[in-house]
């Protein structure tokens, strides 16, 4: 039994046939067959979403293989990137200062749609970049700020100034 203070961790168990969300990020048509299932993933163009089986994506990850490593494709689920931090540490990296600049400098409603769509820890990133720009008044628009609150869960809004 686990103490008062101590944190009991459940991991979500999948079933080798469980489907997750993956989005492309190529352009045009990617394929690519699962080398367990034998199934065939076929992701029309960027942004298209497919769904891969579990057991295929753990394969992928354990053999190394190029779409994951130099992703072709993000995984959607959150709690697997979680059990699966190679994955996440890849995804991490994927984007520079300049890349989450370039997403807080788009209008609203794009650059609400692309911290949607962007992997966890991207959001993350972008999340702390936010704050300094804000801190520092370098992103002041008050739409922008009250939408990545509303995204993020955040209070930004009471640290633009004259608020």
């Amino acid at each position: 039994m686990a103490t008062e203070n101590e944190k009991v961790v459940k991991t979500k168990k999948y079933a080798k046939t469980t489907l997750i969300p993956c989005r492309s990020i190529c352009n045009g048509v990617l394929y690519v067959q699962g080398s367990n299932s034998g199934s065939d993933y076929m992701f029309w163009n960027f942004d298209d979403i497919q769904d891969v089986q579990y057991q295929d994506l753990d394969a992928f990850i354990k053999r190394h293989a190029t779409c994951v490593y130099k992703p072709q494709f993000i995984i959607e689920d959150e709690e697997f990137i979680a059990q699966h931090p190679e994955v996440q540490k890849i995804y991490d990296s994927m984007y520079t200062k300049k890349d989450l600049r370039e997403i807080l400098s788009l209008s609203t409603s794009d650059m609400i749609r692309t911290i949607k769509e962007l992997p966890i820890g991207a959001k993350e990133a972008i999340k702390g970049l936010a704050a300094s720009m804000i801190e520092r008044g370098s992103l002041d628009s008050i739409e922008k700020v009250k939408a990545l609150d509303e995204i993020f869960g955040t209070k930004f809004i009471f640290t633009v100034a004259g608020i």
